[in-house]
């Protein structure tokens, strides 16, 4: 099995989600899951239908999916303003395939005249190449009441786990 248009995503990123196994006998209905899996991660858009090139001597199939690199960047920027804190600014600018490994990292920052407020994110959807999930985040956060000033540092860890194709299980642990 071969990919082709996927100059960022690593091969394994995508392989991981198709659940042929190269050597067995070619099982459509796995390979069509798992063109619509990767359609799913959001950053890839696989083609409708993969090449596939039969050897009748070997009995054997190459499969090539050919994929094109959707959006990888997100930038975002914003503007608020209420009459308590009053104008505020804010960004943020998330990698979803970070380093091409399928990885999220994200970082956001807001600030108005009364609070401050700063993100990192990182989340990895195959810890090891395996069916297991991790994510984790720091945060610290400020906000200046009339009365007093509220200031929040944490961060969080959450584990999962892939129970199915389409089902993923997950646990949040959270300190402030």
């Amino acid at each position: 099995m071969s990919f082709t248009g996927n100059t960022r995503t690593r091969d394994k990123v995508l392989r991981r989600e198709v659940k042929v196994t190269e050597g067995d006998i070619l099982d459509m209905t796995k390979l069509r899951s798992g063109i619509e899996k990767i359609r799913y991660l959001g950053y890839i858009e696989p083609e409708i239908k993969p090449e596939l090139h039969p050897n009748p001597e070997k009995k054997t199939a190459d499969v090539n999916i050919g994929v094109k690199e959707g959006r990888l960047h997100e930038l975002r920027f914003s503007a608020s303003y209420s009459k308590y804190q009053k104008f505020g600014i804010g960004g943020s600018i998330v990698e979803h395939n970070f380093l091409g490994y399928g990885q999220t990292f994200g970082v956001t920052v807001n600030f108005t005249s009364k609070s401050t407020a700063y993100d990192v994110d990182f989340d990895e959807p195959h810890l090891l190449d395996s069916d297991y999930s991790f994510g984790a985040g720091l945060y610290d956060h400020k906000t200046e009441y009339d009365w007093y000033t509220r200031e929040a540092a944490g961060g969080r860890l959450t584990i999962g786990r892939q129970l199915s194709d389409w089902l993923h299980i997950s646990n949040t642990y959270r300190l402030e």
